[in-house]
């Protein structure tokens, strides 16, 4: 713990008692790889961590935040996750990472949290589904979010990490989760999603995903054209493996 005080001390930050405490985790190195990939400028915009269950993507994606709120260059953070397993997240972020952090109770609690009333925390894990709720006047907690958002009325979010990306894509903008997801990335200045299906549906989904995680460079790329390049290079790496390769699928990557 002493070298990690005097890392925020180096970094000039004021960091708690509770975010001092060093985690208590033994990492694998593919666990290490997304921190190195997300410090780079291209991977703090946003990242997607597409391994597959059980490798460990919770254990990567703390270790970010972790990493990010010893530096003292992550302050605000949220969790988005499936209800099931809010319980989940609060555990590992508190127990594994010593991260002071509080799992969302309602819509109207994130709405205010959004708006900076933190209330003491700055962490908070909440499910997608928390926009469903309603305001007492009977406005919806997703259409108060966006008119907060418009009016620059929303306090910047340092890193937001979607666990299971794929639930939050929908099949058109007009779903809760979507728009939730969408308005969440808005606001944060990073993103890191984790899914073990990132092809769900179709590889459509792929794009989908790149439009929560960097929306801004998503819609200004040919996210078809780097579809297919990856494919291609997928299939060349994949026969090269092979003892024998096909010629044929080397000529056609």
């Amino acid at each position: 713990a002493i070298s990690e005080v005097c890392l925020a001390i180096q970094h000039g930050t004021e960091m708690s008692q509770d975010l001092v405490q060093k985690h208590s985790i033994d990492f694998m190195p593919h666990q290490l790889r997304p921190l190195s990939l997300f410090q780079g400028d291209a991977g703090r915009e946003g990242l997607l961590i597409a391994d597959e269950v059980g490798t460990g993507k919770t254990y990567a994606a703390g270790l970010i935040l972790h990493n990010g709120l010893m530096e003292g260059k992550i302050r605000r953070a949220l969790v988005m996750c499936p209800k099931s397993i809010e319980g989940k997240w609060h555990s590992t972020l508190s127990r594994e990472f010593r991260i002071k952090c509080s799992t969302v109770s309602s819509g109207r609690r994130l709405l205010s949290w959004l708006e900076g009333d933190t209330n003491g925390v700055d962490v908070l894990v909440s499910s997608f589904d928390k926009a469903r709720a309603t305001l007492e006047d009977g406005t919806a907690i997703i259409d108060k979010m966006e008119e907060i958002l418009r009016e620059g009325r929303a306090s910047e979010i340092d890193l937001v990490i979607f666990d299971e990306v794929h639930r939050v894509i929908g099949r058109s903008e007009g779903t809760l989760r979507r728009r939730l997801a969408q308005l969440i990335s808005l606001c944060s200045s990073s993103r890191v999603g984790l899914t073990a299906t990132p092809v769900w549906s179709d590889a459509s989904d792929i794009r989908e995903i790149s439009e929560i995680l960097r929306p801004l460079v998503a819609s200004n790329s040919d996210i078809d054209s780097m579809i297919s390049q990856q494919s291609r290079f997928t299939v060349a790496v994949n026969s090269l493996k092979q003892e024998n390769p096909d010629d044929r699928d080397l000529q056609e990557a």
